[in-house]
């Protein structure tokens, strides 16, 4: 095997690993005037793949996230590679009967997203793409439309009985027995 073949990266997290070493202190990312170094974004998103491994994420684990383009899209993003999910990014842009296909062909597990954006009220538009979310509590989601999806976190879950907030989910990764 030829010295630059032993050099690459064969994981997502020996990669992320490699970036945080040779960049640990410059700027991973820039939004709504946070920045956030590399070794900043790696913590991150240790910390929520610690919080996924805790609700029952892991390797093979169906994760649909619906943010823009943001520190909770990248982060949620990363930390899901770093367990070995699979990940269907889904624009913000997506109506209410694409997300319905979206969520419901990806066979998401989990949706993590923003609860609005610009004039978009996402927690709005899933109930109305997943006929039946409405009337369902966070704690026992069963949607037709949707047969895998059993929990919904949201930057803001504030009266959507049937979502949690990401701030909840995140605690989950400092809980004394959390992997």
């Amino acid at each position: 095997m030829a010295a630059a073949d032993d050099e690459r990266a064969a994981t997502f997290p020996q990669l992320l690993a490699r970036v945080v070493a040779a960049h640990s202190e410059h700027a991973a990312l820039i939004f709504g005037g946070e920045t956030l170094s590399y070794t900043e974004l790696d913590r991150r998103t240790a910390r929520t793949a610690r919080a996924l491994l805790a609700i029952g994420a892991g390797k093979g684990t169906r994760i649909a996230i619906l943010a823009p383009d943001s520190t909770l899209q990248l982060t949620t993003f990363y930390a899901a590679l770093r367990i070995g999910a699979l990940v269907t990014p889904i624009s913000t842009l997506a109506t209410p009967t694409e997300l319905a296909h979206i969520i419901g062909n990806s066979d998401a597990q989990i949706l993590i997203g923003a609860r609005e954006f610009l004039s978009h009220d996402y927690g709005r538009r899933l109930e109305t793409a997943l006929p039946g979310l409405a009337d369902g509590a966070a704690e026992t989601l069963r949607i037709p439309a949707a047969p895998y999806l059993r929990s919904v976190w949201l930057d803001d879950a504030a009266g959507l009985p049937w979502a949690r907030c990401t701030a909840d989910l995140l605690a989950r990764a400092d809980a004394p027995d959390a992997p």
